[in-house]
């Protein structure tokens, strides 16, 4: 868990940085910027939620 919260903390920021630097890529590549970065920042967020305990 401890590693989803890190990944999503870097996911969230580096998803910032990048919306703020659209301007800079061709709208295909904005697209994608977009799309896998908000990708990353959801998976992210699911490996922060606690499992269910089996058994």
């Amino acid at each position: 868990m401890l590693a989803g919260w890190g990944w999503l903390v870097f996911s969230v920021l580096h998803l910032g940085y990048h919306l703020r630097h659209l301007h800079m890529y061709s709208l295909r590549d904005q697209v994608l910027n977009v799309a896998v970065l908000s990708l990353f920042v959801v998976l992210g967020a699911a490996l922060c939620v606690p499992r269910r305990k089996q058994g």
